[in-house]
């Protein structure tokens, strides 16, 4: 053996991670040159922080409900961090970059630690971090700003890593932390943790007690920190659970199936063999393989948020297929050593090419960044910000400092649904009487703000619209009664 293949043999694992490392790195060289956070969320959870750091600091429970209106975790900590000076404006760009890393880590740390027989289990670790790295899924999820989902993730990992150890309380206690931090996620965790335990009862004839125990404790002291929620759960839950049932759940915004299949198409049908080869091999399901199967079924049949479904059967994918092309090339080098070369060869190219497409397609400029994080300047205290277009509903409720109207979220319109529905059909006039009943309501100064990426406002015969800033194909308008 010459020595240049015993180093390969004996290092190249960690010449993959280093690799994967790097190519991570490149996805943040957008905010090298900019201050701008990618995707949507980022500006909704800066609005959201601040709300729930007003909140702790002029704590009074009777505001709990009224208050309290999502998962509870994520917020508390960013108020925490936030008292250690740490900007709000760095967690939801940099912060983003750092925990999307997060999950390859803990990948790697799995599969290095965990008994295998696979003689080198720092191989498969290796290797599994690096289609973390070059899963455009994976790179969604970090342009999207999903944070509360990339921090989900990673701590299902842990909760399935302590299962496979036995550690059924620290499995338990970090299964109560994700209830309180992401929803889609513990009920995905639910699901199969639930199905381990049956699988469990039926393979050794005898209840898991202890799964059990732990498990419904953790998920019962969650749902009690819930309580001021309930009036909002209970309906929420009950219509998730028709939608799941009946096949018709709502899909979520992230890449659809199709995409999915066309760009990780390879990797899927990796996994599928692995999958039938291990189960038929040791004739046994693991939890893994449970994560895999519940993924598949939900994102195959529509179930609820299946879209976003799509990041967890990801996972569970890149699970199988770095098993899968370790194994191969130790059992099969004149097969295995060419399939892993164009597997991730494929995938490298497919994943550069993505990133710099996206990197690019940003959804606000320079100038109409910094145009919004000058609202509080330009306008009076008690001033309530409209904008029209879900491109700057985060940013306003994120920089502007101002009461906001905003397309589909929840705010301060008291207009009817359709009436809402009906604005862009509307002309000047006609969106003049819309506003005029916020007007007389609130008696506060509105402004409308119009974007240069969204759809042109029809403004014929608007007797109430004053410019008071305008710059190219954007500006702010001031309606006057």
């Amino acid at each position: 053996m010459t020595r240049l293949k015993r180093f390969f043999l004996s290092y190249g694992h960690l010449l993959v991670l280093w690799a994967g490392f790097f190519l991570g790195i490149r996805r943040l060289q957008h905010f090298l040159v900019s201050d701008i956070p990618l995707g949507y969320d980022p500006g909704v959870y800066k609005a959201i922080f601040m709300q729930y750091e007003h909140f702790l600091q002029n704590f009074d429970p009777a505001n709990i409900a009224s208050r309290v209106r999502r998962e509870p975790l994520i917020w508390i900590l960013a108020a925490l961090l936030h008292k250690l000076y740490i900007s709000y404006d760095w967690m939801i760009t940099r912060w983003i970059g750092i925990i999307s890393i997060l999950p390859g880590f803990i990948l790697f740390f799995i599969f290095k630690t965990q008994s295998t027989k696979i003689q080198d289990g720092a191989r498969v670790g290796s290797i599994a971090a690096f289609l973390y790295r070059i899963s455009i899924t994976q790179y969604q999820l970090f342009r999207r700003g999903y944070m509360k989902q990339t921090l989900a993730i990673s701590i299902m990992l842990l909760i399935i890593f302590f299962i496979t150890k036995k550690k059924i309380r620290t499995s338990a206690i970090l299964f109560f932390f994700l209830i309180l931090l992401h929803k889609h996620t513990w009920l995905y965790a639910w699901a199969v943790l639930l199905w381990d335990i049956i699988l469990e009862w039926t393979q050794t004839k005898h209840l898991p007690k202890k799964k059990i125990i732990f498990w419904w404790m953790a998920w019962v002291l969650a749902l009690l920190c819930y309580i001021p929620l309930w009036n909002r759960i209970i309906p929420d839950s009950v219509q998730l659970t028709k939608s799941t049932f009946l096949g018709d759940g709502y899909g979520g915004t992230f890449i659809s199936r199709m995409d999915f299949l066309r760009l990780q198409g390879l990797w899927i049908i990796l996994s599928i063999c692995w999958v039938a080869r291990a189960t038929i091999l040791k004739k046994k399901i693991t939890i893994r393989t449970i994560g895999y199967i519940i993924g598949m079924i939900w994102v195959s049949f529509g179930l609820i948020n299946y879209n976003r479904t799509l990041v967890f059967f990801d996972i569970f994918v890149i699970y199988r297929v770095a098993y899968f092309l370790v194994e191969i090339v130790r059992t099969e080098k004149r097969i295995g050593i060419p399939l892993i070369i164009i597997s991730i060869g494929i995938n490298c190219t497919l994943y550069l090419f993505h990133i710099a497409f996206y990197n690019q397609n940003i959804l606000i400029s320079e100038d109409e960044f910094t145009a919004i994080n000058k609202i509080a300047d330009t306008t009076e205290p008690n001033a309530i910000i409209m904008n029209t277009h879900k491109n700057y509903s985060p940013r306003i409720m994120g920089r502007g400092q101002r009461d906001y109207i905003n397309p589909w979220m929840a705010d301060i319109d008291i207009r009817p649904q359709k009436t809402r529905n009906n604005w862009r059909l509307g002309d000047g006039a006609a969106k003049c009487s819309m506003i005029k009943q916020v007007f007389e309501v609130y008696n506060r100064p509105i402004y409308i703000r119009i974007g240069e990426r969204q759809p042109i406002e029809n403004f014929s015969g608007a007797t109430c619209v004053k410019a008071v800033s305008q710059w190219k194909t954007w500006g702010m308008y001031k309606f006057i009664y």
